[in-house]
């Protein structure tokens, strides 16, 4: 079957609007198949996001992206990935930070990917 052959109904969320407990505090790509089974289980099939592409050198926004098939590593789970330490490598300041950003309603990417690099 086709894609187009029959409707769909889908959402648009930001990733940094479904932030889960255990994220940096930008909202992570995990956090987007619990989003996913929730949208499932309303009926949705199809799910949009803002562009999450890795930006250029120097620019702060994914429109002005270093490539149009480069994920932003910003959004990887650095405690999910094994030959990283996570949280335990993080300096008594740096989870001071970390603490600082996960726990505010806005978004600090710049803060968290200072933390993630």
């Amino acid at each position: 079957m086709r894609i187009l052959d029959r409707k769909r109904a889908g959402l648009m969320v930001p990733l940094f609007s479904i932030r889960s407990g255990s994220g940096w505090g930008v909202g992570e790509y995990r956090d987007l198949t619990g989003f996913a089974a929730w949208a499932k289980s309303g009926g949705f099939s199809c799910i949009l996001t803002l562009p999450l592409l890795e930006p250029s050198p120097g620019q702060a926004s994914p429109y002005a992206s270093c490539s149009f098939f480069a994920l932003d590593p910003l959004y990887l789970s650095i405690d999910e990935i094994e030959d990283c330490g996570g949280r335990e490598e993080l300096s008594a300041v740096e989870r001071q930070r970390l603490e600082e950003v996960e726990g505010t309603p806005r978004v600090s990417h710049a803060k968290v990917r200072a933390l993630k690099e």
